[in-house]
């Protein structure tokens, strides 16, 4: 399929509590957007104050898909969620819409504007099934410290709050023998645009302490006890998810209520920090330095890339 022919969207990426929401809704706004979520957490219901979601105030006034459609117990893939986030994109142009792509989940958002990442080396189900013992046994911690010392670089680029790509990982590399084993994307299925929320060292801690802070004003803790009282704490999202993992432990009389808001802190600026990361490896994106005319220039290259008019310089 020629680029011309494939689907124009837009991608608002940028780490944790940068600001993608606030200035998606402004996109959507004035492009006649629909938004699509990109976050591997946000899609499980239930879970609304620590991922962060977007009220139902501002759903009713821009229309969000892929919140809210599994329960923290069910798994899904990239390839599902590839699946499911094209059929979206389908809808929203069906109705004359620019889809709007919004998260910092690296796979979600690289799957559409990239392609699907498609692993050369296939699985084996009693490397997978052993890898699986080990994690209910050891815990995700020690499964991701063996990753980091047989492949440095790919514990890098990896997220190590995700069982599925750390077990993976380690699959590729005892059923290869190989210590980087490279996966292959298919061909794109959009044509996108990606710009990319650039914040100072200083400036995403300070919006990760705040959002947390927030977060526990307003009920994080209930949340977390409600489903927890609904028995999803164990094997399911809750115990691998920055936030609800420190919250559940103190529900559980682990550690206090001041040493679990300092872990989440912690551990939400290292994801972030590992989210650019992620981000800036991949090439492509459009950096738009964090001001106060962020949101009007990101909008304009949005404009001109669904006019097809992009250029891609950077600031």
């Amino acid at each position: 399929m020629d680029i011309d022919t494939l689907p124009k969207i837009v991608a608002l990426v940028g780490p944790t509590a940068s600001g993608k929401s606030e200035i998606a809704l402004k996109m959507a706004g004035i492009l006649n957007g629909e938004i699509i979520s990109a976050d591997s957490r946000q899609i499980y219901s239930g879970m609304d104050i620590g991922t962060a979601k977007v009220s139902n105030l501002h759903r009713s006034i821009v229309r969000h898909h892929m919140l809210d459609i599994l329960r923290p117990d069910q798994s899904f893939s990239v390839h599902d969620y590839y699946l499911r986030a094209l059929e979206c994109v389908t809808d929203i142009l069906s109705r004359s819409k620019t889809p709007i792509l919004v998260g910092g989940s690296g796979e979600y958002v690289s799957c559409l504007t990239q392609g699907l990442l498609t692993a050369s080396v296939p699985s084996d189900p009693c490397v997978r099934d052993r890898l699986l013992g080990e994690l209910r046994s050891n815990g995700l911690e020690s499964l991701f410290s063996r990753l980091a010392e047989l492949d440095p670089e790919r514990a890098q680029t990896i997220d190590s709050n995700n069982p599925h790509r750390v077990i993976r990982a380690l699959e590729i590399i005892e059923v290869s023998g190989m210590r980087i084993a490279r996966p292959s994307r298919q061909r794109a299925p959009t044509d996108a645009i990606t710009l990319g929320i650039q914040l100072s060292p200083e400036e995403r801690r300070r919006n990760i302490d705040r959002r947390t802070d927030e977060m526990f004003r307003d009920g994080l803790v209930d949340e977390v006890r409600c489903l927890m009282a609904l028995g999803y704490r164990n094997n399911s999202v809750l115990e691998r998810s920055i936030g609800y993992s420190q919250v559940c432990d103190y529900l559980v009389g682990q550690i206090s209520l001041r040493d679990c808001v300092q872990k989440i802190k912690v551990a939400t600026n290292g994801y972030a920090k590992r989210q650019s990361t992620w981000f800036r490896n991949q090439g492509g994106v459009v950096w738009v330095r964090k001001s106060e005319i962020m949101a009007h220039e990101m909008i304009r290259r949005a404009m001109l890339h669904i006019q097809g008019e992009t250029t891609y310089d950077t600031d």
